[in-house]
């Protein structure tokens, strides 16, 4: 149980059908979601 070890995704469908466009970079969220949580605990 727990965490999948390898995952994989495909965002096409998510594009096609709901117009799906990620606005923020996964290294700029990664980032956002790092001060966060820090906050919670600061």
């Amino acid at each position: 149980m727990g965490d999948a070890r390898h995952t994989a995704s495909d965002v096409t469908k998510a594009k096609r059908i709901l117009g799906y466009a990620p606005q923020v970079t996964l290294k700029d969220g990664l980032d956002q979601e790092w001060h966060w949580v820090k906050s919670l605990y600061s």
